[in-house]
């Protein structure tokens, strides 16, 4: 009887020690997020887990888990994760705004920059209308236009 309650302990202890072989220890294990990687394939995962600041895998939660073991771990709820948005100088939130303006550059005339303004409010109709971009030196009347083509064209 003692035979085999000690060979059951042994098991049991070769058991834990064979899974802390197999797994790594990280610093920090985030699981139940969704995480954009913005791979190749722009795949979206689940877990990821950290050493010394690094990223050192990323996938679904069963795959971290087994392999990777940590004390500190952070269930993000199914929120999201976005890679870092890093740029030495960027007005960010500024270009995030102008994506919705109507891109006026190298437009050759202001009957062309009208042109363009009717095609963007078709497309992206709002209460108040934006552009930005042009230059009159551009155009073969090399004058700052006056608002009365717009004020007809849009009365509010």
């Amino acid at each position: 009887m003692k035979t085999i309650r000690l060979l059951t302990h042994l098991t049991v202890l070769l058991a834990f020690a064979s899974c802390s072989v197999n797994s790594q220890k990280a610093d920090l294990i985030v699981h139940n997020a969704k995480i954009y990687t913005v791979d190749e394939n722009f795949s979206i995962a689940e877990c990821f887990a950290v050493k010394a600041g690094k990223i050192l895998d990323v996938g679904s939660n069963e795959y971290i888990m087994n392999n990777y073991r940590s004390n500190n771990t952070i269930d993000f709820k199914g929120k999201y994760i976005y890679p870092g948005f890093i740029d030495a100088h960027c007005h960010f939130y500024s270009y995030g705004i102008s994506l919705k303006w109507a891109n006026l550059k190298e437009t050759r005339s202001f009957d062309e920059v009208i042109e363009r303004i009717k095609e963007h409010h078709k497309k992206y109709p709002s209460e108040w209308i934006f552009g930005r971009g042009w230059d009159q030196n551009d155009w073969d009347i090399k004058e700052f236009p006056t608002n009365e083509k717009l004020n007809e064209l849009f009365p509010d």
